[in-house]
Formats: C-alpha cells, sequence, structure tokens
C-alpha cells in the first residue's frame, strides 16, 4: 500500500441532509492516510454541528474555524493552501465515494511522472436524492483530454478527480495574482493546468455515486435533456462563454509563456475574443483547429457569438 499523503478539500453550505453519508464513505476508504480540510461557506442548518461530530470522533477530519465567506471556487482553492501532500482531492458534501477511490486513483497515479502537474478523473454513477441510480451515466468521460479540449469544455466533475502536489503549486505560487471572479470552476482550472502543463487521464471506473438533486451548484446532463437543449437554443438559458473566455484569459496570464507555441495560439485565440472583433478569421480559425463545445446548441451559440459585437457579448453573456 502507498504511503503518500493526501488531502481531500470539501467546501459545505446547508449540507446537512447528505453531509453524514459522505463523511462516512471517506471513513470507510480503504487506504486511511488522509485528511479532510473543510471550508464552511456559510450554512445556517446543522452542517456545522455535524462535522463538528464527525471531527471530534476522527482526528483526520479538520474544519477552518470561523471561515469568511468566499464563494464555491475560492473555497475550493484556498483549501490548497492549508497542508502540503503528494495528492489533493475535491470532494462534494453531498455525494457517496466507493470505499477503493482512494487507492485506485492513486495506483493509477504512480505509474506517472510526479515532476509535471498530473490530473486523474473517474467515472462516476449518478444517483438522485434518494440514492437511486440514474441514467446516462459517464457522459463526459473520454472527451478530448487535450489542452484545446479544456479551453472550451470542462470534461472534469470535480468529486471525480485527483490531482498531484505538482498541480497544487502551480496554484498556490500565483494566489495573490488570480482573480477568481475570471474563474469558471475550480475544477476546470486545475483541468486547463494539467491539460496544458501536464497530463489529464481519464479511469474507466465509477468510484463516486454523483448525487443530483434540486439544490446542485452544478450537476451532470443527464436528466431533462431535451429541456436543457431548448432553454440554450432559446438563449432562455445562458450560455457562459464570456466567463469562459475570461478563465481562458486568465490561464494565459498567469501559465501562457509555458505552454507549447501552438497551444499559445491557441490560448491566445480564446482569450482574444474578450478584445476583438473579427467574426470570419475567428471562425475560420475554430474551424481550422477544430476548435469547438461538445453539445451542438453550445457550439451554435459560440459560432453565434463569434458574430456579436463586444458590447452585445457582454451584455447577453
Amino acid at each position: 500500500m502507498f504511503k503518500q499523503n493526501v488531502v481531500i478539500c470539501m467546501s459545505t453550505y446547508n449540507g446537512e441532509r447528505f453531509l453524514a453519508q459522505q463523511l462516512d464513505s471517506l471513513i470507510a476508504q480503504d487506504y486511511p492516510n488522509w485528511q479532510l480540510l473543510v471550508h464552511d461557506d456559510g450554512s445556517h442548518d446543522r452542517t456545522l454541528q455535524i462535522l463538528a461530530d464527525y471531527a471530534q470522533k476522527d482526528p483526520r477530519i479538520r474544519v477552518r474555524q470561523d471561515a469568511p465567506h468566499l464563494g464555491v471556487v475560492k473555497a475550493f482553492l484556498s483549501l490548497l493552501s492549508e497542508q502540503d501532500a503528494d495528492y489533493y482531492f475535491f470532494s462534494d458534501q453531498d455525494d457517496v465515494w466507493a470505499p477503493n477511490k482512494l487507492s485506485e486513483m492513486m495506483t493509477a497515479a504512480n505509474a506517472a511522472d510526479s515532476t509535471v502537474p498530473g490530473l486523474w478523473h473517474c467515472g462516476f454513477v449518478q444517483i438522485d436524492a434518494d440514492g437511486a441510480v440514474l441514467a446516462d451515466q459517464n457522459w463526459h468521460l473520454f472527451k478530448d483530454a487535450s489542452f484545446k479540449g479544456y479551453l472550451l469544455n470542462n470534461n472534469v466533475i470535480g468529486c471525480t478527480t485527483m490531482f498531484n502536489r505538482c498541480a497544487r503549486d502551480l496554484v498556490v505560487k500565483q494566489w495573490n495574482q488570480l482573480d477568481f471572479s475570471a474563474l469558471f470552476m475550480h475544477d476546470w482550472f486545475i483541468a486547463l493546468i494539467a491539460s496544458g502543463l501536464g497530463q489529464v487521464v481519464a479511469l474507466d471506473k465509477p468510484l463516486v455515486r454523483y448525487r443530483q438533486h434540486a439544490n446542485n451548484v452544478v450537476g451532470a446532463q443527464g436528466q431533462h435533456r431535451w429541456q436543457k437543449l431548448w432553454e440554450r437554443l432559446t438563449l432562455k438559458k445562458k450560455l457562459k462563454i464570456w466567463q469562459i473566455c475570461r478563465q481562458d484569459q486568465q490561464f494565459m496570464t498567469l501559465y501562457g509563456a509555458q505552454l507549447t507555441p501552438a497551444d499559445q495560439q491557441l490560448g491566445q485565440y480564446m482569450a482574444d475574443l474578450l478584445v476583438t472583433w473579427r467574426p470570419l478569421a475567428q471562425i475560420r480559425f475554430a474551424k481550422k483547429q477544430h476548435l469547438s463545445m461538445h453539445s451542438k446548441a453550445r457550439d451554435a451559440q459560440f459560432k453565434l457569438f463569434l458574430w456579436l459585437p463586444l458590447a452585445l457579448r457582454q451584455r447577453l453573456f
């Protein structure tokens, strides 16, 4: 069995309904050398009491005291500087992990070069609020793991990811320069780092029971697919392409110089969409580079976005 240290980062908010079940699944892991760091983002239910009870029973669980409200992205990323470790995991408050999740993912990671940023993500099974399995599993798992693939698409889900210390250090060292309002999601930003400067690897093993319920911050796309498609086509549900471009611009500002020339060109193309309007040239470049979004509806909106004047882009998206 490996001896590496593992830090699991969890951000909670009013999670009393499912939190204990997730904590039990962490305690049941067959790999014991982990520590759970929790940031509570202002819960006003029994979440803090549940955390305190579990922390009293298990010294591996540590909860920030008097933590300020940070929002989900900054809350998760801020935990990375709390403690050095060999590997880091993100954990939601409402999922259930298979008892071999840590050991399986670390087995895969230990075959890789630890001196370059690495991110590994496993499969999942979607469950509803009552724990019943839902359909449409692993919708994202084997899509493009290249840097180009992550510029427009998030192919990972935070609760399925593990990344190494090298990837974590790249975030922590740039902490004072990070504009958190520019980041779409914490897991996506780590995946950009790993795909651009190292590697992203998918494990074809469903090691997380990923819960879908009314209070999800984000969720997989298995449910109400046609309703979501209609909302995107009619712009009732806005595509956050402007925010995606801001995230890519932030990445390029901090890490762009470390990319290959080809990836620098791709990253700069996305960043420039915030400040330049050259629709014909931008559409030709996207077509030539096969730069697109996974969903046909989202990709149609992306093409529409390229035609809109800058001021209108910001107002609509």
